[in-house]
């Protein structure tokens, strides 16, 4: 039997499809509204008996692995690498030779990814890191669920145990797992005595690592505080979001995802029920990261760290929201304090700042306006300066058109002359058109018909 027959035979469509969706029985079959289009009566039908589902709407119907391909927008190859671990399926390892340098690099991240656990689990070393990470909050159950692990200090472990795996150390190179001594030109463990945070693609495939220095050692460390992982055939941050594998149906049903910088912001979100929450790591979100949000929604609430790293990687980041005509909300976190700490000490707090999320303009007309006085020049001249550009990044016109009228009425200014403000202005604070037509997002050129064949063969 090919595999994917076994997976088929293993995995009951109803069982897959209430993974992400509501279905309610519907005689023989089963009904629901489609995950596909928006409708207000149920059109979609799964039928346990030949295993198939179809929507009476939109016309897309189809088994397991094509529910899977259409939802998340992936190949069938991807599908039959997520689907055969729920079956039960083990996919052959093909000769070394024939095996693409991606999925070699994929088996080299997900064996490291469960020695890193393994080690914090069991290893007397990793002592510290346990207490540290149940010190900060974390119950057992969250541990295993984010696969959060230690990288023994020890310069070649990991790169040894790979080696009796079959991996090559050019291979291991690849997946960013070690590094070359210059002085003796001998690869070397690139993680060592760090709490490891493993990084997971859309798919819930392990593609990098945010390594955290073990507590102990944190005040001689001179590589910094978190290391990652470099850039690589399979990450590439610009276009990764820490913990949208596990967000991503809350961010459907709630149609709602909310950004924040840190990896643990993320957990101990999720761990308090919080299951819509994602992190940009530190770093503005870009094009590619917001269109992996908009499968899901159109909706983002920022809630980075009040410092001013953490302000401009907001302001970056709704500033490329904005362009994509993104709805966007800012979450001010009660006293200062970021997400992870708002949300050990009161939960009820975090979730009420969430409910009371301004609205990206309201939040700037708040933050520049409040101490301006619309009777003085100065005043006047300076709201222009600071207002009109975040204005002018909003991809709606009719939303231009409304904070214009705000911004006329707050600071006693005609709507005219600030409309002739905002067409005259060529360089906002922020380049939109230079972060959206990047060089490093190449166009992507249409495949034939014999390509993709080539690719799900």
């Amino acid at each position: 039997m090919q595999p994917s027959e076994e997976i088929k035979s293993r995995i009951d469509i109803v069982d897959l499809i209430r993974e992400y969706i509501n279905l309610q029985p519907a005689g023989v079959n089963f009904r629901a509204k489609c995950p596909f289009h928006r409708e207000n009566s149920p059109s979609f039908v799964v039928s346990p008996e030949k295993q198939i589902y179809h929507c009476f709407g939109c016309g897309k119907g189809g088994d397991i692995f094509s529910f899977l391909m259409d939802l998340e927008g992936i190949n069938f190859v991807e599908a039959l690498r997520i689907l055969a671990p729920k079956a039960g399926v083990t996919l052959r390892q093909q000769d070394p030779k024939k095996t693409s340098e991606r999925n070699r690099v994929m088996d080299v991240m997900d064996i490291s990814r469960r020695f890193y656990h393994k080690t914090l689990l069991d290893s007397p070393y990793a002592k510290n890191a346990r207490d540290y990470l149940l010190k900060r909050g974390l119950k057992d159950e969250t541990i295993e669920e984010w696969q959060i692990g230690f990288s023994p200090d020890s310069w070649d472990m990991l790169v040894n145990l790979l080696k009796t795996k079959g991996f090559k150390e050019n291979e291991i190179s690849l997946a960013g797992m070690i590094a070359r001594s210059e002085k003796s030109n001998r690869f070397y463990d690139r993680f060592r005595g760090r709490i490891m945070f493993p990084i997971m693609d859309v798919n819930s495939n392990t593609v990098a690592f945010s390594a955290r220095v073990s507590p102990e050692k944190e005040e001689t460390e001179k590589m910094g505080k978190y290391i990652n992982s470099p850039q690589t055939l399979v990450y590439d941050k610009s276009k990764i979001l820490f913990g949208l594998d596990k967000s991503k149906m809350a961010i459907k049903s709630e149609d709602l995802a909310i950004i924040v910088e840190g990896q643990m912001d993320v957990v101990s979100a999720h761990q308090a029920g919080f299951k819509n929450v994602v992190a940009s790591s530190g770093t503005a979100l870009s094009q590619e990261q917001i269109i992996l949000i908009k499968r899901f929604t159109n909706n983002l609430a920022f809630a980075f760290d009040q410092d001013s790293a953490g302000i401009a990687a907001a302001d970056r980041g709704m500033a490329i929201a904005s362009q994509m005509e993104m709805n966007i909300k800012v979450i001010e976190v009660p006293d200062g304090k970021d997400p992870d700490e708002c949300i050990k000490n009161n939960p009820d707090a975090w979730k009420l700042a969430v409910e009371k999320a301004s609205l990206m303009m309201e939040y700037y007309f708040k933050k520049y306006l409040s101490e301006l006085d619309a009777n003085n020049i100065e005043d006047k001249n300076k709201a222009v300066q600071l207002i009109i550009p975040k204005i002018y990044r909003l991809g709606n016109k009719i939303e231009q058109d409304h904070w214009i009228k705000k911004l006329g009425e707050r600071m006693d200014i005609e709507e005219n002359r600030l409309k002739d403000v905002l067409r005259k202005i060529k360089n906002p604070e922020i380049s939109i058109k230079k972060e959206v037509d990047s060089p490093n997002i190449t166009p992507q050129k249409a495949r034939t018909r014999e390509e993709k064949m080539s690719e799900v063969l």
